[in-house]
Formats: C-alpha cells, sequence, structure tokens
C-alpha cells in the first residue's frame, strides 16, 4: 500500500511539472507570436518613414533648385517633417510593446513556477489563505534587564 502512495505521489510531481512546463512553453509561444505581429508592424513604419524621407529629399532638392533661402518656412516641408514624427511616435510605441510583452512574459513563467511548485510541494491544489486569530499568553516580565520572558 505504501508503495502504491508513492508511485501516486510521483505521478502527481510528474504531472505538475507537465502543466507548469506546458504553461511556460504556452507563455513563450504566445510571446513569440506577439512580438512578431508588433515587428511587423515596426518594418511597416519604418518603410513608411523612408518613403517620407525620400519624398522629403525630393522636396528640399526642388526648393533649393528654385532658390528658396529658408527652406523650413515651406508648408511642404513642415508637413513631411510632421509625418516624420509621427511615424518615429509609431516605432517608440510599438518598441514600448515590446518591451511590455517581455515583462508580461516573465510574470507568467513565475506565475506558473509559483503556483505548480506550490501544488506539487502539498501535492493538493492551494486554498484561500485564511485569517486566523490565535490568542497568545501575555508574556510575563521576569524582571531582568533584558526584557525578554523566561520559558
Amino acid at each position: 500500500m505504501d508503495i502504491l502512495k508513492v508511485i501516486l505521489e510521483k505521478a502527481k510531481i510528474v504531472w505538475f511539472l507537465f502543466l507548469r512546463y506546458f504553461c511556460v512553453v504556452w507563455a513563450w509561444f504566445s510571446k513569440l507570436i506577439a512580438i512578431r505581429i508588433q515587428k511587423m508592424k515596426q518594418i511597416g513604419t519604418e518603410k513608411k518613414m523612408e518613403k517620407v524621407y525620400t519624398e522629403l529629399g525630393k522636396t528640399v532638392f526642388q526648393l533649393y533648385q528654385e532658390g528658396q533661402q529658408n527652406l523650413l518656412e515651406s508648408g511642404n516641408v513642415q508637413q513631411q517633417l510632421s509625418e516624420i514624427q509621427q511615424q518615429l511616435g509609431k516605432k517608440n510605441m510599438l518598441d514600448d510593446k515590446i518591451r511590455e510583452i517581455e515583462e508580461t512574459y516573465k510574470q507568467k513563467v513565475a506565475k506558473a513556477k509559483e503556483k505548480y511548485e506550490m501544488r506539487k510541494g502539498a501535492g493538493v491544489p492551494p486554498e484561500p489563505a485564511t485569517e486566523e486569530k490565535t490568542e497568545e499568553p501575555p508574556a510575563t516580565d521576569t524582571g531582568d534587564a533584558s526584557g525578554t520572558a523566561s520559558e
């Protein structure tokens, strides 16, 4: 009978390890997909930025050929510069989103490790913690200088 108990305990441990690693792999896979999506969006944003850079260069050169002295006063140049700023903001936002995905992944892995480590150790699912008030007898003062109670 004791051998069966040991086998069942080991089977529970293996099962909880499987669940833990499944959760970790699932979190990693979802992180991988989410980051790939963000990278694709970044590539699109970078392509738009390159296109605007090219148009800005053409516009500046055209204004230079026309002999215009202050190139920044042109409305077309201002519009293209604001478009570049907007695309740069999108790129930075996507970088922040990727960092957030990485942090979320780390939290999920830590949560899975903690959850299944507790279950593996206890052999049963953890129950919600309840606060129990236990009354301790008051410490008696023995009168020594350290102020600790003797047992």
